[in-house]
């Protein structure tokens, strides 16, 4: 009887764990591959976005299917990442994953729930040999 009551208050834990866990705002670095998984699982659902924050030349040259490109070096840039959904889940990228890193931390200040930056950019994800949109 003591190893069922044990039981069920480790299953009661774990289940209040992964209920916290869903509710809990996430901002992480993720390795390109991770970032890969997460774009393939969630692309083309309402609830997410892939934004890319590379200037309009950088985005020509290539970029990931499905990206959105609001320019980091916009005057107005804030302002549109302001006017997002703010409870969406959102992977952003940029060529090395500098300003990507610096859009999730603005992103975690203005109040978004799932921010995910991909480490080391576009240039780790072409040297991963990941898909891309080449222009022509």
């Amino acid at each position: 009887m003591k190893k069922l009551a044990k039981l069920v208050t480790a299953a009661s834990l774990l289940l209040s764990v992964n209920v916290f866990s869903a509710n809990q705002n996430i901002f992480e670095n993720v390795p390109v591959k991770q970032a890969q998984s997460i774009i393939e699982q969630f692309l083309g659902r309402p609830e997410f976005e892939l934004l890319d924050v590379r200037t309009d030349a950088e985005f020509a040259q290539a970029h990931i299917k499905g990206a959105r490109k609001i320019d980091f070096y916009s005057d107005s840039f804030k302002s549109k990442i302001d006017a997002l959904d703010k409870d969406k889940t959102y992977v952003v990228y940029c060529r090395s994953g500098n300003r990507s890193s610096k859009t999730l931390a603005l992103m975690k200040q203005l109040g978004f729930k799932k921010v995910y930056n991909v480490q080391g950019g576009i240039i780790d994800w072409y040297q991963q040999k990941l898909p891309l949109e080449i222009a022509q």
